[in-house]
């Protein structure tokens, strides 16, 4: 006997899937709380807080002082000052205000400033989900993706237990891309303007959505370029008349973060040649290797950038581009492309060997290079340094091994930007999602 079939039932079948959704979202959440409350990175969060309090009572968080009389913990003097640009200072202050100010507890301290961080990442979820259905992704690619980004072990360690913001970064930049596809270019370069503030590693993505604006007109990529200009600049520059804050420290120290040297860069693959005794150094004008590296590769996309796959696929391989290239590369900043390179796996445009290698590999570098150890600083500080102790122990081989990594990072990012410049888009991605 034949069945009639109801055309509600996909609908139906999706909605009871919701629940089931929602069980996971809120084990996740319970988890990057729990992570959020107890770890945290011995030298980033330090910063962190340091800086919120700075802000909160006026001054400047671009000078760095010893607070050890305010946060009564030893681990608060030699400090340093943050490296990013106001807006996440502001936030860091305003946070300070609706919690340490109010509870003075630093693991409520702690939690309070990994609040917007893990709302983002529950956020991308959300947003990963929307676009993966745009992309025609089957039910079972998008589930498996909504896991992934809920209990992946490095997202949650590098952002609700390190503190990292990047999956802020991350929302801006999609949110950005969905708003593109509207013709909403405003609003859109709002937005990655708002990301480039934040953490200007967003930057490299900026050509290829330029490049993705060139088919429908020059004049709406002038526009575009000034908004994003304009809202960096209110964000990074008016800050410091509105605040008062002396600008003198940043003037003279311009180069800082070109001369930044380690991480997961190609200075770093290079330790062995330092541990057979010969001294390398490195001039800050090799911090700059990036801009013609995307100075050409910009040039040899032109006329590639043609749908929202190409959009998303060319943006991960720009920004690997931008990291490979550098001298200095953190670990959690993977989490700016995360996202990009999940929703490229689920509608089979991303190998599954490059999609797992590019966070296995900075997860591994992160262990060897100690900063898991340093989330213990509040929950356990002698645990911590009795860890860091025994690592260098075997500083030699650990060295060695984390050049290694270096070796291996380099060679998987780089094949991953070859395979995002120059493999063929499937047939099957819609060209403009409606």
């Amino acid at each position: 006997m034949n069945r009639q079939v109801n055309p509600n039932t996909n609908i139906e079948l999706q909605v009871k899937r919701v629940p089931g959704l929602w069980i996971w979202i809120g084990i996740s959440i319970i988890l990057q709380v729990a992570l959020g409350l107890f770890l945290g990175h011995a030298y980033d969060m330090r910063i962190s807080m340091a800086t919120g309090y700075l802000v909160a009572t006026g001054q400047n968080p671009y000078v760095s002082q010893n607070l050890v009389s305010v946060f009564h913990n030893v681990a608060f003097q030699g400090m340093t000052s943050i490296g990013y640009p106001p807006p996440w200072p502001i936030l860091l202050g305003l946070i300070y205000l609706l919690s340490f100010k109010i509870v003075p507890n630093l693991f409520v301290y702690n939690l309070a400033i990994k609040i917007p961080i893990i709302v983002a990442n529950i956020a991308l979820v959300f947003l990963a989900s929307q676009i993966l259905r745009r992309l025609k992704a089957n039910e079972k690619s998008i589930q498996k993706a909504q896991f992934f980004l809920l209990f992946n072990p490095f997202l949650l360690l590098t952002t609700s237990a390190w503190g990292q913001m990047e999956p802020l970064v991350a929302l801006w930049v999609i949110s950005s891309f969905l708003l593109l596809e509207a013709k909403k270019y405003s609003l859109s370069a709002l937005l990655l303007g708002m990301a480039i503030s934040f953490k200007p590693i967003a930057l490299p993505i900026l050509p290829v959505v330029l490049l993705y604006l060139a088919h429908d007109s020059p004049t709406i990529c002038i526009r575009y370029v000034l908004t994003n200009f304009l809202t960096i600049l209110v964000l990074c520059i008016v800050p410091f008349l509105i605040f008062g804050w002396d600008p003198t420290i940043i003037i003279q120290h311009w180069n800082a973060q070109t001369s930044m040297h380690g991480g997961l860069s190609w200075v770093t693959a290079l330790l062995p040649v330092n541990l057979a005794g010969i001294s390398l150094s490195f001039g800050w004008a090799m911090g700059f290797f990036w801009v013609p590296a995307l100075t050409i590769a910009t040039w040899l996309l032109r006329n590639r950038v043609k749908d929202f796959a190409s959009l998303v696929k060319l943006s991960v391989g720009m920004v690997l581009l931008f990291f490979v290239t550098r001298t200095w590369m953190s670990e959690p900043n993977i989490n700016l492309i995360l996202p990009l390179i999940v929703i490229l796996f689920s509608i089979g445009e991303m190998p599954r060997f490059f999609a797992s290698m590019v966070w296995i590999l900075p997860l591994t570098f992160s262990t060897f290079n100690t900063a898991l150890f340093q989330l213990l600083f509040l929950a356990a500080p002698l645990l911590m340094e009795n860890l860091i102790a025994v690592s260098n122990d075997y500083y030699r081989m650990r060295y060695i091994l984390i050049a290694v990594l270096s070796v291996s990072w380099l060679i998987i990012a780089s094949l991953m930007i070859r395979f995002c410049y120059i493999s063929s888009f499937s047939k099957k991605v819609v060209a403009k999602t409606n």
